[in-house]
């Protein structure tokens, strides 16, 4: 385990919400969702935030998890809060993906798209909705895409 870089590290404002949220990044590391869920929680209930960074890794340990309906609980206030925050809107579209809502996944993950068109995983779950719901030219055009952005590596 290694410490995120200044781009992607959680900086909660409270010291004990900092030890929860590092303890449960380790836990994420190795593979223990449900570990990580507990301190990443312990984590948010210490203190405030800066950003969305912390909700987003504890909605992404939920979901997978397969708790979509606790994932759903922290995640629609902090769309709210943070339109603009592509990872966000891309675990919406796995949320809803989990509960087979494909045309509200897709509207997920065309907002994520459109904040950033270079994850690999947006059109990865693009190609997957589209194709749940029986639209193999867009099922085809999203692997397109991820094929031209993991060629890229963009």
């Amino acid at each position: 385990f290694r410490r995120g870089t200044a781009d992607v590290e959680v900086r909660p404002q409270a010291p004990a919400a900092r030890r929860y949220a590092e303890l449960g990044d380790r836990f994420a590391v190795l593979k223990r969702p449900l570990a990580a869920a507990i301190e990443y929680r312990k984590a948010i209930a210490a203190g405030p935030q800066e950003g969305p960074l912390l909700i987003a890794r504890l909605v992404r340990v939920l979901l997978d998890l397969g708790k979509t309906a606790e994932a759903a609980q922290y995640l629609a206030p902090a769309l709210e809060q943070y339109p603009e925050h592509a990872p966000l809107h891309v675990l919406a579209g796995r949320a809803a993906i989990a509960r087979s809502q494909w045309k509200v996944a897709l509207e997920s993950l065309e907002l994520a798209a459109w904040l950033n068109p270079y994850d690999p995983q947006v059109h990865a779950l693009s190609a997957q909705a589209h194709g749940a719901l029986g639209q193999q030219g867009e099922a085809a055009a999203a692997r397109g895409r991820l094929a031209l952005v993991e060629a890229a590596g963009l």
